[in-house]
C-alpha cells in the first residue's frame, strides 16, 4: 500500500510548480514542460552498487518525481570504491539499508523509496522507466525487456565493470523526439523580402539547411498584403544571409521593414529493438569514443554474461584462470580479440569510481530522455573503454597482493596495482572551485584516497557561499548549509566519506591579488591542479600559473549539457590557453540606447538603467558625505551635462520626500522618460518615413523603428512595471513598501498628486542642496548590489518589466522573468549529470598523470561531450606548438622576408621553444639591470630591445624610453634589478622573476622569446 501510494503521488506530481529557486539552472537546459514531465515521472533503479548510486543520485538531484531503488545484495569490500555512503562498518548490511536514508536527503520534492518483491512485469509497468546496474542477468533481462516494452515502460542496462563499461537503451518502438539538441532555436533579423528570396542581417550567417522549416514574423508590409499564416520550408540556401522558401510569393514593393525568421523544431520519432534481437544480431548499432573498436567491447560483455548464464548468474572468478579462458574463447569466436575480455573478466567485479561517474552521468541523462522526449537517445548500445587507465605495459590489471578484497582500496588497488595507489595517495592537489564540479571531484578523491597518504593533501581554494540554487547539483550541500562557504562545507562532508582524507580549505580567490598567500612556496608543493572553475579568465590565470610552475593541470568544464576536459602535462602538451574561444561581443552602445534588434539588446539596457538608478546613488553619497570639496572638485570639472546628469541622479536620492507616494511619482516620471521622452527623441530626430538620397528608409533591417508608450492604469503590464520601479525606489531610500499602497489606487492617487522635487536649479545651488541633506540633515541610501538570485528582492523583476517594455517599443518579442535572469545573470546552465560525467574522466587522466613509470602522451585523453545527441569523443592530448627562436618580428619590414644569412652561425640557428620552456639567467646577489642585460647578451647572444614584467609593466624599452617606469628613468641601469621590480610592483622582494623580453639580433628585430627567469641567488 505505501508502494502505490507512493507511485500515485507521484503521478500527482504533474501539476505542481516547479521549484525555480532549486531547479533553475536544470529548467536553462531541459526547460519548463520538460521539467514538468520529470516532476510528474517515476524511475526504478536497479542495483545500488556504485553504478546504481550515481544514477539514483544524479536523478534526485535533478527533478525527477520519485525514484524508487531496489537491491537484494550486501556491501562489499568492492563497493567502498564507488558507494559514496557505505563505509567499512556497513560490510555485510543491505545496501538499501545503507543508501535509502542518505538518498532522502537529497532532495525533498523527490519521493525516495526502497522497492522490494520480485521485478514483476506488473511491478515494473509501474513506472515510466527502469534502469539495471550492474545487477540482472542477462537471461533475465531479455524478457523483462519484452514485458516492459508491452507495456509501455522504457528500459535502460548500464554496467560499469572496472575500467570497462557500456549503456543500452530501449525507448520502445515509437520514442518522440521533441527536441534533438537543446539548441536554441536559430532568430535572425530580416533586411528584405522579395518573391520567395528572404535575407537576413549579417550579424550571424544563416545556419539552415534545405528541409528545415522556419517561421516569419513583425513584417511590415504594404497596401494592406500580409504573409501567409504559416511555416515555410527552405527550399535553397543563396549564400550565408539569404535562402529561399517554399510557398511564399512577396512582390518586394510590398515588403516595407521590419521582420524576424525563426527555426522552427520538428518532433522526430525514433524506434527502438528489443534486447533480444540486437542480441542476436550481426550488426547491432554500436558507439564509443572514436578511441576503441565498440565491436570488441560489445563481444567482451556478450561472452561475459554468457558464461554468467551457463553458471546459474554468477560472474566469472576473477582469478580463475579457466573462467578467464572460456571467456576469452568466447569473444574470439565472435570475432573479436582475447584482450578486453580479459580486462572485464579481471575487474568484473571492482567499483572503479571514475569509470561509475561517467556511466552514470550518461545514464541517468538518458533515463530524463525517456521521461521527457527532450534530446537524442543512444541508439542503441554504446560502450567506453578504458584500458588507457591501466599502468602502461599492462595488458591485465595490477591486482594487489593476495588478490582479495579486504580493505576500502581494493577496487583502486586492483586497477593501478599497489605502487600506483600509495603515489595517489601520497598526492598533494590543488583544486580551484568547489561548485558543482568541485563537490563531484571531493567525492572522487575522498573515495579514492587521493590525499590520505602520510604525504598527501587537497587544497580548495573557493571564495564564493552556498546558495539555495547549487542544490540541485552541487551533491556535498543541503538547505541548512545555505549562507555557509562551499569550499568549508565540503571538506566536512568529503572527510564524512573518508576520515583519512587532509583537507585544506581555502575562503579565498586565486588571482593577482592574493599572489602572496599562493606564493612561489605554495606552487612548489603541489604536484597537479585541478581546475573547478566557470569562467574562461579565472582558467587562463591558473593555467598561467602552471606554466610558470611547471605543474600538471587537468581543466574541465561544463555548459548544459555539454562539457569538456583537456590535460595539460608539462613539456608534453599543449596549455589550456594555447586554444581560446571567440570573445564575446560587446554590444555597440549606439545600439543599446537607439536601435536595438533583439532582447538581449534591451536586457542589457534594462540592466544598466538599473545600476544607475538603483545602484550608484549610495556610493555618490558615500563619496559625497566623505570628501565634499573633493566631490565638488570632481563635479566642477566634469562637462556640463555629465555633470548635471550625476546631480541630478544624487539630488532625486537625497532631496526627496521619503513616502511610498513620492516613490510612485519618481517611477511614473521615470516610465514616462523611458517610454515616451526618450522614444520621441529618437522619432524627432529620425521620422518613420525618413530616406537617405537614395530613397532607402532609415528605418529598416536591423534598425527597427519604435514607438511612443503611454502608461496607462488600464495596462497590466504598465502598472507591473510601475509598481516594480517603486519597489526598488523604496529599497533604496529606505522607505517600507506596501503593495496595498501602490495598487492601482494607490498609483493614481498618488500620480494625481504634484511633485515637490527641486529642479532646473543651478548645479552649486543643488549641490548645496545636497550637502546639507547628506551632512546636515544625515540622509541615507540603501546600498544595493544586483543579486539574481535574491529571494523576493526584486530585482529581476524590475530589469524584467524595463526591459519586456522597451522590447515592446521596439516591436520585439518579449521574454519571462527567467529568461531575463538568465542572460542578466549570465547565468550558465548545469545539470549533474553533465558534471558527474566529466568529473569522471578527470579522475581517471589525474591518476595516469600519477603512475610510475611515467605514461607516454598518446595514453592521455582530452574529452568532449554532448549528452544531447549523444555525443561523446575522446582525443589524444595534442604536444605543444613549437616556435623557432630565431624568427622575426611581425610588425617589422622585414616580418615576411628571407631570415638574414647572419642567423645562420647563431647558437640558436634551428632551435625551437614552447611555452613550457624559459631562458634563465642566475645572479649571485641581486645583478643592476645593466648586468642583468650584459649578461643576457653573453649567454645567448640576443640583445635586449625591452624588457617588461609578466604583468606587462615595462622597466627599460630601447626604442620608446617614454614607456619605461619613472623608477628606471630616475635610476637608469644602476639599480638591482629585484628592487627595482619590487619598487614598480609594489610587491615584495623575490628570488625568482619572471620577465617578458624583446630582443634582436644584428640589429633586426626578433619575434616572440620564451619567459626569460631571473634567478637570484
Amino acid at each position: 500500500l505505501q508502494f502505490l501510494y507512493f507511485i500515485e503521488q507521484v503521478h500527482m506530481s504533474t501539476e505542481m510548480e516547479i521549484d525555480e529557486g532549486l531547479y533553475s539552472r536544470v529548467q536553462y537546459v531541459m526547460g519548463k514542460e520538460a521539467m514538468q514531465q520529470m516532476g510528474g515521472s517515476s524511475v526504478l533503479v536497479v542495483g545500488m552498487g556504485s553504478l546504481g548510486c550515481e544514477v539514483a543520485k544524479n536523478l534526485t538531484l535533478t527533478g525527477m518525481g520519485s525514484v524508487g531503488v531496489y537491491d537484494e545484495k550486501a556491501v562489499s569490500w568492492w563497493d567502498l570504491g564507488g558507494m559514496f555512503w557505505a563505509s567499512e562498518a556497513d560490510i555485510g548490511r543491505k545496501r538499501l539499508e545503507v543508501v535509502v536514508p542518505r538518498l532522502k536527503e537529497l532532495n525533498a520534492h523527490c519521493d525516495v523509496q526502497a522497492v522490494e518483491g520480485p521485478l514483476t512485469a506488473e511491478l515494473l509497468s509501474n513506472f515510466n522507466v527502469v534502469i539495471f546496474c550492474n545487477s540482472t542477468a542477462l537471461s533475465a533481462l531479455c524478457p523483462i525487456n519484452e514485458a516492459v516494452r508491452a507495456a509501455g515502460v522504457k528500459m535502460i542496462w548500464a554496467e560499469s565493470r572496472g575500467v570497462l563499461g557500456m549503456v543500452f537503451t530501449d525507448f520502445g518502438s515509437e520514442h518522440n523526439v521533441i527536441d534533438a539538441t537543446g539548441i536554441t532555436p536559430a532568430k535572425h533579423v530580416v533586411v528584405s523580402i522579395a518573391g520567395s528570396t528572404i535575407t537576413v542581417d549579417d550579424e550571424e550567417p544563416l545556419s539552415f539547411s534545405e528541409g528545415d522549416l522556419i517561421s516569419i514574423n513583425s513584417v511590415e508590409t504594404a497596401d494592406g498584403y500580409s504573409l501567409p499564416p504559416t511555416l515555410f520550408k527552405v527550399t535553397k540556401k543563396s549564400s550565408l544571409y539569404s535562402l529561399e522558401v517554399e510557398g511564399l510569393v512577396c512582390p518586394p514593393e510590398k515588403y516595407i521593414r521590419g521582420g524576424y525568421l525563426t527555426e522552427v523544431k520538428q518532433p522526430v520519432t525514433v524506434e527502438f529493438s528489443p534486447l533480444e534481437q540486437l542480441l542476436q544480431s550481426a550488426s547491432p548499432p554500436l558507439s564509443g569514443d572514436g578511441m576503441s573498436d565498440p565491436k570488441e567491447l560489445h563481444d567482451a560483455f556478450a561472452a561475459m554474461h554468457e558464461w554468467s548464464e551457463r553458471n546459474n548468474g554468477a560472474l566469472p572468478s576473477m582469478t580463475d584462470l579457466e573462467h578467464l579462458k572460456e571467456i576469452q574463447e568466447s569473444a574470439a569466436v565472435r570475432g573479436s580479440s582475447s584482450d578486453a575480455a580479459a580486462v572485464l573478466v579481471q575487474l568484473c567485479e571492482v567499483s572503479f569510481n571514475p569509470l561509475a561517474c561517467y556511466i552514470g552521468g550518461i545514464s541517468a541523462q538518458e533515463v530524463l530522455k525517456a521521461c521527457t522526449g527532450k534530446f537524442m537517445p543512444i541508439r542503441q548500445h554504446y560502450y567506453y573503454d578504458g584500458r588507457h587507465a591501466l599502468p602502461d605495459g599492462c595488458t591485465v590489471p595490477p591486482h594487489p597482493e593476495g588478490k582479495v578484497a579486504t580493505s576500502r582500496n581494493a577496487s583502486l588497488a586492483a586497477v593501478i596495482g599497489m605502487q600506483n595507489m600509495a603515489r595517489v595517495h601520497d598526492m598533494n592537489v590543488f583544486m580551484v572551485g568547489c561548485g558543482a564540479l568541485g563537490c563531484e571531484f571531493l567525492k572522487n578523491f575522498a573515495l579514492l584516497g587521493i590525499g590520505s597518504g602520510k604525504k598527501g593533501f587537497v587544497t580548495v581554494a573557493d571564495p564564493d557561499k552556498i546558495e539555495r540554487s547549487n542544490l540541485s547539483r552541487q551533491f556535498l550541500f543541503r538547505d541548512c548549509h545555505v549562507g555557509g562557504f562551499k569550499c568549508k562545507v565540503a571538506a566536512e562532508q568529503a572527510k564524512k566519506m573518508n576520515p583519512s582524507i587532509k583537507l585544506m580549505p581555502k575562503t579565498v580567490k586565486i588571482c593577482e591579488d592574493t599572489e602572496a598567500q599562493f606564493n612561489q612556496r605554495f606552487w612548489a608543493k603541489q604536484d597537479q591542479v585541478i581546475n573547478a572553475l566557470d569562467n574562461v579568465r579565472a582558467r587562463l590565470y591558473v593555467d598561467a600559473k602552471c606554466v610558470t610552475h611547471k605543474k600538471k593541470m587537468i581543466d574541465s568544464g561544463t555548459l548544459g549539457s555539454q562539457a569538456h576536459a583537456q590535460v595539460v602535462l608539462p613539456k608534453l602538451s599543449e596549455n589550456y590557453g594555447a586554444q581560446q574561444d571567440p570573445q564575446e561581443k560587446a554590444i555597440p552602445q549606439c545600439t543599446l540606447h537607439f536601435f536595438p534588434n533583439n532582447v538581449e539588446h534591451t536586457i542589457a539596457f534594462a540592466r544598466d538603467w538599473f545600476g544607475g538608478a538603483f545602484e550608484a546613488p549610495a556610493g555618490m553619497v558615500t563619496a559625497m558625505r566623505s570628501d565634499p570639496e573633493g566631490y565638488y572638485n570632481k563635479l566642477q570639472a566634469m562637462p556640463e551635462d555629465v555633470r548635471m546628469m550625476e546631480l541630478e541622479a544624487l539630488h532625486s536620492a537625497t532631496c526627496t520626500p521619503r513616502d511610498i507616494a513620492s516613490c510612485i511619482r519618481w517611477a511614473g516620471a521615470t516610465f514616462t522618460e523611458l517610454f515616451t521622452t526618450a522614444i520621441e527623441g529618437i522619432l524627432e530626430k529620425h521620422p518613420l518615413d525618413k530616406r537617405d538620397e537614395k530613397g532607402v528608409l532609415f528605418w529598416t533591417g536591423k534598425f527597427k523603428p519604435p514607438h511612443v508608450l503611454r502608461f496607462s492604469l488600464d495596462n497590466e503590464i504598465h502598472v507591473s512595471c510601475l509598481q516594480n520601479m517603486t519597489r526598488m525606489r523604496c529599497d533604496l531610500l529606505g522607505v517600507p513598501f506596501s503593495a496595498t499602497e501602490c495598487n492601482r489606487e494607490g498609483i493614481a492617487k498618488a500620480l494625481s498628486e504634484s511633485s515637490h522635487a527641486s529642479t532646473g536649479k543651478h548645479w552649486e545651488a543643488m549641490f548645496a542642496q545636497v550637502k546639507d541633506s547628506l551632512i546636515g540633515k544625515g540622509v541615507e541610501c540603501t546600498h544595493i548590489e544586483f543579486d539574481k538570485d535574491g529571494a523576493g528582492n526584486g530585482h529581476i523583476p524590475c530589469i524584467a518589466s524595463v526591459a519586456n517594455l522597451r522590447a515592446e517599443c521596439y516591436k520585439i518579442p518579449t521574454v519571462s522573468e527567467g529568461e531575463v535572469k538568465r542572460i542578466t545573470g549570465k547565468i550558465i546552465p548545469a545539470m549533474i549529470t553533465t558534471t558527474a560525467l566529466i568529473t569522471g574522466l578527470v579522475t581517471m587522466e589525474m591518476l595516469k598523470a600519477n603512475y610510475y613509470p611515467p605514461l607516454p602522451l598518446e595514453r592521455f585523453r582530452n574529452a568532449w561531450v554532448n549528452l544531447a545527441d549523444a555525443f561523446m569523443l575522446s582525443s589524444e592530448v595534442e604536444p605543444p606548438l613549437a616556435k623557432p627562436y630565431l624568427s622575426l618580428e611581425q610588425n617589422t619590414e622585414k616580418a615576411n622576408g628571407p631570415i638574414p644569412a647572419s642567423f645562420a652561425l647563431h647558437p640558436l640557428h634551428g632551435k625551437t621553444w614552447t611555452v613550457w620552456d624559459t631562458m634563465e639567467i642566475q645572479a649571485k646577489g641581486d645583478a643592476t639591470l645593466g648586468q642583468f642585460l650584459e649578461a643576457f647578451s653573453q649567454k645567448y647572444k640576443i640583445d635586449v630591445s625591452q624588457l617588461a614584467t609578466d604583468s606587462g609593466t615595462v622597466l627599460y624599452s630601447e626604442f620608446n624610453p617614454l614607456h619605461q617606469s619613472e623608477i628606471f628613468q630616475e635610476c637608469g641601469f644602476t639599480m638591482p634589478l629585484g628592487t627595482l621590480v619590487a619598487k614598480v610592483t609594489a610587491e615584495p622582494h623575490q628570488k625568482v622573476i619572471d620577465f617578458v623580453v624583446k630582443g634582436k639580433v644584428d640589429g633586426v628585430f626578433l619575434g616572440p622569446l620564451p619567459t626569460v627567469r631571473y634567478k637570484i641567488m
